[in-house]
């Protein structure tokens, strides 16, 4: 399996509250109360900046739309995007699949690592990771612990749609047997997704939906994300005095 196949082809931190472990489910982001709410419009009015996260990570399968919404999501937030498999090639000096081929999965999968340390380390970013990434335990931490992780979603039948006319240069999807795509693609969600939910803050689905439509709807809920991270953070320090 290659990593190349968890490319998308869709048309195209502030660390986590205290307390919450890899894996742990962060509360549901409830409407802004009252006060809240008249704070933002009060910053608003001031020109302050909303608050965001560190860094905004996008994980999930293949055709999900990572890639696209990531770049978006950057324009957007006029932060700088970065693909993991990007800046693996660039880095190495030639393309995955050769990298793959010359060199075998587990020195990729050390290299895909070292790169997601490294982004880790920086702010300001979204981040667009190989579908492979978050199955790891370490990378998964280091992507909570540089920000926020957001874990895009689609239906089986838009996966399909948007990745049947190259399944044949993909690895993961020409391998499949007998299985039809969507069989096939079904199955792999089944073993991927719940890893994928454990890595996750949020999770948004991507069907039938602009880049530009979930873009807006990730900015929304970061901002939100990162608020309660604040209010979280404040409210240990202060019990810890």
């Amino acid at each position: 399996m290659m990593p190349r196949d968890d490319r998308d082809d869709v048309e195209q931190k502030s660390p986590p509250p205290p307390g919450y472990p890899l894996g742990a489910p962060l509360p549901a982001l409830r409407s802004a109360p009252d006060w809240e709410e008249r704070g933002e419009k009060e910053r608003d009015r001031a020109g302050s900046p909303k608050p965001l996260p560190t860094n905004i990570a996008l994980i999930g399968f293949m055709g999900t739309g990572k890639s696209t919404v990531g770049r978006a999501l950057a324009r957007r937030l006029g932060w700088r995007y970065v693909d993991t498999d990007a800046r693996i090639e660039a880095i190495a000096g030639c393309d995955i699949p050769t990298l793959f081929a010359c060199e075998g999965e587990a020195a990729f999968r050390a290299r895909e690592a070292q790169v997601v340390l490294g982004l880790a380390a920086g702010a300001g970013q979204v981040i667009a990771t190989g579908g492979g990434v978050p199955l790891r335990a370490e990378n998964a931490a280091a992507l909570r612990t540089a920000g926020l992780v957001v874990y895009l979603t689609a239906r089986p039948d838009v996966i399909v749609a948007r990745t049947e006319r190259r399944a044949a240069d993909r690895p993961l999807l020409a391998n499949r047997g007998d299985r039809d795509l969507l069989t096939h693609v079904m199955a792999l969600l089944g073993e991927r997704a719940p890893r994928y939910q454990q890595a996750a803050h949020l999770i948004v689905d991507t069907s039938d939906r602009s880049p530009e439509n979930i873009a807006a709807e990730v900015a929304r809920k970061a901002e939100k994300w990162a608020v309660g991270a604040a209010v979280s953070a404040a409210s240990a320090a202060g019990e810890g005095r």
